[in-house]
């Protein structure tokens, strides 16, 4: 069994209430707990806390609280192997035992999974040892300088100040994030965690840094924000719906002209977006891209649906694919999306165009096999009965069907890609009260809560939007609709942005408020 121990004692001297301040619109702690569940490898996640407000915080982010901590062992003097003692007695006790044990500090919010499933390994052919992240200094602390209150200076190495940095040992530090152990060593009575035990794996500077003054917590805030733009770019996808054709709900300025479509993807390049979302019933959508120059970046497309007079379906599928390619001046795709996923089922013509898929597949003409859903209610028949790669799926503010339903993290699991459309639903949830078509006053209170939680936390429709997107961890790819170069500017300016806590009342299953499939517009 695998356990992670998150100790987080309530008093802070430096920083108050420093575990569960706001870092980046969240409880610093909970960056920790999040983290250690999204890397999937814990069969329980336990914080040891002594207060009251840190448990509630910290299982509201699912993280189990099943004890308070002894004061005893809650001043600032108590070292981490004692706490770390008692919660794996006190789990004895109740009849639980790991053979594993990770502790993770409640103020690493640059915390990596793959740091985590690193330090596992490294445990498992090291299980009599201590696996400690560290990180290397940035010049050699071997000309460290000691200074006297006259301004004197004076070399801690007097030997090695003369030598050349590049003869000088690498040197490295504790990032302080985690450390991985068995049940056995950390009930060892050393209270030592680094010691001739302590086996390092190296991780980046850029994902580092102690939080123990005020400034510390600034500077760490600021690092992880740009971190956390560079992370949001790579999920963005534009979506080309508009391109070459009226779509939207609010959109006022019709299908776009091939000047404005060149500069969005100017844009997109000069910001960082690498992926487009299109498809051959998009009119001619893939043509214009296509002529523009696509190849540099990363495009999804979508099989239509399948004629019902269909006489050759390999034929059929090879022609489709040949004929995306073609329009988008491309030798291949990231991936294809059946866009009518209920065919993959009904029809058997469709699990012969997904046996045809497999074929392009392996020949190299599409990295991955996907479908486009609609209801996250076909998700069980379309897993169990194919092997697909990557998923479409509407997620909105009033749309959370597939995480509600508990779907997003079992795709995670089934290492399944993830991708959200209609987030702005259209571009209804961009719209002014005064701009709803009429045929929504039915969904009024859904709006006046909507319209009076964005006043109350003085936050734009357009950043609401995306934010909620971000909330998500296991989401890969998130596709935005834009109508210009400008909108594409102004959006970037959220993409530093991380969590929002969108009020559960939102959420709707009222498919003719959340399908625009259903919409009756007059």
């Amino acid at each position: 069994m695998r356990l992670a121990i998150i100790p987080a004692r309530g008093g802070s001297k430096r920083i108050s209430k420093k575990n569960i301040r706001k870092f980046a619109g969240k409880p610093l702690i909970s960056w920790s707990i999040i983290k250690a569940l999204e890397a999937n490898i814990f069969d329980r996640l336990i914080v040891s806390t002594d207060d009251e407000e840190i448990a509630e915080i910290s299982k509201s982010y699912g993280a189990e609280v099943p004890f308070i901590r002894p004061i005893e062992l809650s001043d600032d003097h108590t070292k981490i192997r004692p706490v770390l003692r008692h919660a794996l007695m006190w789990l004895s006790d109740h009849d639980f035992t790991a053979d594993l044990v990770c502790c993770i500090l409640p103020t690493a919010p640059f915390l990596d999974k793959n740091d985590l499933n690193l330090g596992l390994e490294k445990l498992i052919v090291n299980d009599d040892r201590i696996i400690v992240p560290i990180t290397k200094y940035s010049s050699p602390i071997q000309r460290a300088l000691t200074l006297d209150l006259d301004g004197t200076i004076k070399p801690v190495w007097q030997e090695k100040i003369k030598e050349r940095s590049q003869d000088l040992e690498q040197t490295y530090f504790d990032s302080g994030q985690f450390y991985w152990a068995s049940k056995k060593t950390f009930l060892e009575k050393s209270d030592d965690l680094l010691g001739e035990k302590s086996l390092g794996i190296v991780i980046p500077n850029e994902r580092v840094e102690d939080i123990d003054t005020e400034n510390d917590f600034m500077v760490a805030e600021s690092k992880f924000l740009a971190l956390q733009k560079e992370k949001n770019i790579s999920k963005i996808c534009i979506g080309t719906a508009n391109f070459a054709q009226n779509y939207g709900i609010s959109n006022e300025a019709g299908k776009l002209k091939n000047q404005e479509i060149g500069d969005i993807f100017n844009m997109m390049k000069a910001i960082g977006i690498k992926t487009v979302d299109t498809a051959p019933s998009y009119a001619d959508a893939e043509k214009i891209i296509g002529n523009i120059g696509v190849d540099h970046f990363s495009i999804m497309s979508k099989l239509p649906s399948i004629p019902k007079d269909i006489k050759d379906i390999n034929s059929w599928v090879q022609n489709q694919i040949e004929t995306i390619l073609d329009d988008l001046s491309v030798e291949s795709i990231y991936s294809i999306f059946f866009h009518d996923p209920s065919q993959l089922i009904d029809n058997d013509f469709g699990k012969d165009a997904y046996k045809h898929l497999i074929a392009l597949k392996e020949k190299g003409l599409i990295q991955k096999i996907g479908a486009s859903i609609y209801d996250p209610s076909i998700l069980n028949q379309l897993t169990k009965g194919f092997d697909l790669d990557i998923i479409q799926a509407p997620l909105n503010i009033f749309d959370r069907r597939i995480s509600d339903s508990g779907w997003l993290k079992k795709l995670k699991k089934q290492n399944i890609e993830v991708v959200t459309r209609s987030i702005f639903l259209q571009g209804l949830l961009l719209m002014e009260p005064k701009e709803r078509p009429i045929a929504f006053n039915k969904w009024k209170n859904n709006f006046d809560l909507y319209d009076e939680w964005l006043i109350e936390n003085s936050i734009s429709r357009l950043e609401a939007c995306l934010r909620h997107q971000f909330s998500y961890s296991e989401i890969d790819k998130i596709i935005i609709g834009i109508d210009s170069s400008y909108q594409l500017f102004e959006i970037s300016n959220f993409f530093k942005h991380g969590h929002l806590d969108c009020p559960n009342e939102l959420s709707s299953d009222d498919k003719h408020l959340i399908d625009p499939n259903y919409w009756k517009i007059k």
